[in-house]
């Protein structure tokens, strides 16, 4: 279909500027290789259907936050992505049914994963899944460019 899709989440909208749910759903959803030529593209979709979406309502967009003050705050922001990206794939990115083997077998170890400290386990993951490591790394880079 070409139908565009629009994905809203009004969940953090009250607490902390648009930038944020804009960055999480861009680090969250397209790989760090992937990001390096679409985030600029997400940015520009993002603003072009939030204006509209105001402008059916009879708002203007730029007297809410103008296009040059969301891409500031993305700017500023954009570590929080990637830091968010990086803990998450802990969770989101380990191989195949770990997890839920964990979950299912061992329900201690998976508490303990999820809830307390996971830094052993996700060593001993990055030893023995290349994928996993691949994307880790990814993310860490990442990470460490926006830092410099």
């Amino acid at each position: 279909d070409t139908e565009p899709v629009v994905l809203v989440d009004y969940q953090l909208a009250r607490y902390s500027p648009p930038a944020i749910d804009v960055l999480m759903a861009v680090y969250m959803n397209i790989t760090p290789q992937q990001r390096k030529t679409m985030k600029h593209w997400c940015y520009d979709s993002y603003y072009n259907y939030f204006a509209e979406e105001l402008k059916q309502q009879g708002l203007t967009a730029a007297e809410q936050i103008s296009r040059s003050e969301l891409e500031e705050s993305l700017k500023e922001l954009e570590l929080f992505g990637a830091l968010y990206n990086c803990i998450s794939a802990t969770i989101l990115r380990v191989p195949g049914d770990y997890l839920k083997d964990l979950k299912l077998n061992h329900p201690d170890a998976f508490h303990r994963y999820t809830n307390v400290d996971r830094v052993a386990e996700v060593l001993e993951l990055l030893k023995i899944d290349k994928t996993f490591r691949d994307y880790i790394f990814e993310c860490v880079d990442e990470m460490i460019r926006l830092l410099l």
